[in-house]
């Protein structure tokens, strides 16, 4: 604020020093041209004509008046960025402000759902309800507007730098341009007229220079909170890899102790069913040379039970099936019982 009153207390002060200061009497066009630009506040075109009068006419007094317009347009500048981010920074906070009502609102709206389920005070809750919705919809009305305007802000936002360009380059070419014709000189109230405009030109520059910091501490603060994202993006990502890193190896951990686990069953196993195998074929060779036939069709059905052991065992070495030890034991020691059977039919013949 004080910086805005700052600048327009300028403005009127640079308009009644133009008027107050008596012209010298001038019968060349182009600083004439100039006047005319200046007080229609067309500070370019006065430029222009200023700097033709100086070339062309050889007017000493155009040097301030061409300074006076340079300092002008450089405020001009300088106004327009402080407005513009002004703009900026209040679409912003009322974006930000309606986002967080609204997550209010629906924390509300959320807990009345809840106690009105529960039947808590229900009428005097159902009231409140329909007060918070109706809140929520205009809330919602509003922020459409408000992303609207802080979309146009951000635009707006952007060419910041390039008008506080401007009013940098137009505040230095015043400060030159006062100070060339500063020199040489003698008049004192003309001294200090010139005097005056370069203390305004430094006054500017200030204020340029404030905002200017502002926007810098900005960036870098916008450039920190990007670091830090991407810190905590890469942090989280390692965190990830060393997780998989480390399941893995528990997996692998896991499988080995299976394998070992299989294989040391899988060598049990297969000691036992070898010596079901041999004792079945010694047997099935006995009752085929024998002549009893309940013993030939018992022993078939011992051979299925001796068939389906082995695919069993054999699904067990390549991981396709999990076998109890012991059930499957007992069905070989059960296989060589019906075995044993076979063979005192034998026997008895």
């Amino acid at each position: 604020m004080k910086a805005n009153l700052k600048m327009n207390i300028l403005k009127y002060f640079l308009i009644i020093i133009f008027f107050i200061i008596p012209f010298k009497t001038f019968s060349q066009t182009a600083f004439k041209s100039g006047n005319d630009a200046f007080l229609n506040a067309d500070y370019e075109t006065a430029i222009r004509y200023f700097n033709k009068s100086i070339k062309e006419e050889k007017n000493a007094n155009a040097w301030y008046y061409l300074g006076i317009s340079h300092l002008q347009l450089g405020l001009n500048k300088l106004t327009s960025a402080i407005s513009i981010k002004s703009v900026y920074e209040k679409a912003k906070s009322d974006l930000i402000n309606t986002e967080e009502l609204i997550k209010r609102l629906k924390t509300d709206i959320s807990k009345l759902e809840i106690n009105i389920g529960k039947k808590i005070d229900t009428e005097k809750r159902i009231d409140e309800l329909s007060y918070l919705t109706g809140n929520l919809d205009k809330a919602n009305e509003k922020l459409i507007i408000l992303k609207s305007k802080f979309t146009k802000a951000k635009e707006d936002y952007s060419t910041i730098r390039i008008y506080l360009k401007i009013a940098k380059h137009n505040i230095e070419k015043a400060k030159e341009t006062l100070g060339i014709g500063l020199q040489g000189l003698n008049n004192s109230v003309e001294q200090n007229k010139y005097l005056l405009s370069i203390r305004q030109v430094a006054d500017v520059k200030e204020n340029i220079n404030i905002l200017e910091s502002k926007l810098a501490e900005e960036d870098k603060e916008s450039e920190d909170n990007f670091r830090f994202t991407m810190i905590l993006v890469a942090i989280g990502i390692f965190v990830l890899v060393i997780i998989g890193f480390i399941l893995r190896i528990l997996a692998k951990k896991r499988q080995s102790k299976r394998n070992y686990k299989e294989l040391n069953v899988s060598e049990e196993l297969t000691y036992n069913l070898t010596l079901l195998n041999e004792e079945f074929r010694k047997t099935r060779v006995a009752i085929y040379n024998s002549n009893n036939q309940k013993a030939k069709d018992n022993i078939e059905e011992i051979e299925d039970r001796c068939i389906a052991l082995n695919d069993k065992l054999e699904e067990l070495k390549y991981g396709l099936r999990a076998i109890d030890v012991a059930s499957f034991n007992d069905e070989i020691e059960f296989t060589r019982e019906m075995l044993n059977e076979c063979v005192k039919k034998i026997d008895e013949k």
